[in-house]
């Protein structure tokens, strides 16, 4: 099936994670600076994304980190010691 017969999938799963508020800020941890270096492909991916959803970069990469913890985070509920290990990393 071509992208432009496939029936649209709504909510996606992509709108629902950048659709969230983000997660509330630990007032204690501050802003970091972060410098980065991406490929071509994901750094018009990136750019896609922030102009399809009305996000800055920033938004948009702190949303997908927020579903990436969360999910692993969870994943983690029953194995106390990965979870540790999980949160404990310096």
């Amino acid at each position: 099936m071509s992208r432009a017969t496939q029936p649209a999938r709504d909510p996606s799963a992509v709108a629902a994670i950048l659709g969230r508020h983000p997660r509330a800020h630990d007032t204690d941890s501050g802003e970091r600076r972060l410098n980065l270096t991406m490929k071509g492909s994901q750094f018009f991916a990136l750019e896609r994304l922030v102009a399809h959803f009305s996000l800055s970069k920033p938004a948009v990469i702190e949303r997908l980190i927020d579903w990436a913890d969360e999910t692993l985070t969870k994943s983690l509920y029953d194995d106390e010691t990965a979870f540790n290990r999980y949160v404990d990393r310096a």
